[in-house]
């Protein structure tokens, strides 16, 4: 009589499977940092005067949120097995890009103009609630 075989224990017992909430988050990360990047870099320049934010700023904004980009479709092509430390990049990039884009706002020589502040407001709260979630998956996966 044979016994039915088990699965070899894993190197790495601590680091959880990537299930569907870490493979859905990076690919909403991904939809809105290409977003970001395309605006910013793209669209939002031929406003910086009403926004009050200089075309560099935004340009930085941009470079920024495509980084962030290419992480998470490095983890939607890859696959790593460590996926956690990925997936913490991602949040901890998305927990500082307020404060970068507060600092760049503010040391620009133009004034920014409530319809620039309401714009970067809005869409720091949003990557911020990511980047928590993001966190929060990654911290979980440990146990």
């Amino acid at each position: 009589m044979t016994q039915p075989s088990t699965p070899p224990p894993s190197a790495h017992p601590e680091v959880a499977p990537p299930g569907p909430d870490a493979t859905r988050l990076f690919l909403i990360d991904l939809c809105g940092a290409g977003l970001s990047a395309l605006l910013s870099g793209l669209v939002l320049p031929n406003y910086a005067d009403r926004l009050g934010v200089a075309p560099s700023t935004l340009h930085l904004l941009a470079a920024t949120a495509l980084g962030l980009a290419a992480i998470d479709a490095a983890y939607l092509v890859l696959r790593p097995r460590h996926w956690r430390a990925m997936m913490l990049a991602v949040a901890a990039g998305n927990l500082a890009y307020p404060l970068l884009a507060l600092a760049v706002s503010t040391a620009d020589e133009t004034a920014i103009t409530p319809l620039g502040a309401a714009l970067l407001g809005v869409e720091s709260l949003v990557v911020v609630a990511l980047g928590g979630v993001q966190l929060h998956t990654a911290q979980r996966a440990r146990t």
